[in-house]
């Protein structure tokens, strides 16, 4: 209960780079490179679970401050390290296909 909790305020605050480290901490590596994934689309849609009413995602800044191509990098090379240590194949193959369309 108290984990979920926790997951609503960050998704509601926009905190998704924090969410994606507390799911890696808890081994929820599909969804940690899940949230990874919509960081880097720019997207703050998760799991069809509607718009997040936050729009902060790093360094306490509002969405629209935060340079897209670095958002993306640092989405790709998070679930780079991630998927480096992962045995799932298809979920490697599947986090790969986003991650190599990231320049």
């Amino acid at each position: 209960m108290a984990q979920e909790e926790v997951e609503n305020l960050l998704k509601e605050s926009g905190q998704l780079r924090v969410l994606a480290f507390l799911y890696e901490a808890k081994g929820m590596l599909p969804l940690a490179l899940q949230v990874w994934q919509t960081l880097s689309e720019g997207s703050i849609h998760i799991q069809g679970k509607g718009k997040l009413s936050g729009r902060r995602i790093q360094d306490d800044k509002p969405l629209n401050q935060v340079d897209p191509q670095i958002l993306q990098l640092t989405a790709a090379k998070e679930a780079s390290r991630l998927l480096e240590f992962s045995s799932d194949g298809d979920l490697v193959l599947t986090h790969l296909k986003w991650v190599k369309l990231v320049k």
